[in-house]
């Protein structure tokens, strides 16, 4: 648990800022119990506006990302979670999942083929329309990695795993109901309402540094 206090003048950043009520997350309750790190934030309108707004982005090179900017904001303006899990024996590499609440009235899937669409020619990549389980997914080919991303309810998922979406659509268990993440959050004395947090399951995660380094950690 961190307690921190910082003093001092904002720089031009902070200029405009929202500053992000209290929430009660919901989404632990949707995402799988497996996972082995976990952060949530909640967004705003405008959350973004500070960073637009500094002298790198009015050059003519960055320009063009400050409408990139503000579209993807569009996709992060309620709950918000980012979250690891072990790939089994299938993948070398994790699995990493963004779920996003985007603004009201928007379709998150269809405004990230907008921004893709937009930016193809620079991203050197296009969506292809697929289906996982019955879910209209999209998939990005990017070489030793594929993203796949879709609406799952008001939830657009973006992860480098197709089980990834299919965990989170019908996860077996939570996360917010396994025995580990209730007894951290209450030795951490966690809130009901929070502005974030950050979890990590260290001994799955120490698993799952031993698989990706091919090495035994001493104990």
């Amino acid at each position: 648990r961190f307690d921190t206090v910082v003093r001092g003048t904002p720089g031009e950043l902070f200029n405009g800022a929202h500053v992000t009520q209290s929430y009660e997350p919901k989404l632990p309750d949707r995402v799988p119990a497996d996972a082995l790190a976990y952060f949530t934030f909640h967004g705003s309108e405008g959350m973004l506006n500070g960073l637009t707004k500094t002298p790198q982005f009015s050059s003519p090179q960055l320009r063009p990302l400050v409408k990139v900017l503000r579209e993807v904001e569009a996709l992060l303006q309620g709950e918000n979670a980012l979250y690891v899990r072990g790939n089994g024996d299938s993948s070398k590499y994790p699995e990493v999942t963004l779920v996003t609440e985007p603004k009201a009235g928007t379709d998150g899937a269809e405004a990230l083929d907008i921004i893709l669409g937009e930016n193809s020619s620079t991203l050197g990549v296009k969506p292809t329309h697929t289906a996982i389980d019955r879910i209209p997914a999209r998939t990005l080919d990017l070489g030793p990695a594929t993203i796949y991303y879709a609406d799952v309810g008001d939830n657009l998922v973006v992860t480098d795993s197709a089980e990834g979406l299919r965990s989170f659509a019908h996860p077996s268990s939570t996360l917010g109901g396994s025995d580990d993440f209730k007894d951290t959050a209450n030795a951490s004395g966690l809130p009901s309402k929070t502005q974030g947090y950050v979890y990590v399951n260290v001994r799955g995660g120490v698993a799952l540094a031993q698989k990706l380094s091919h090495a035994q950690i001493p104990d």
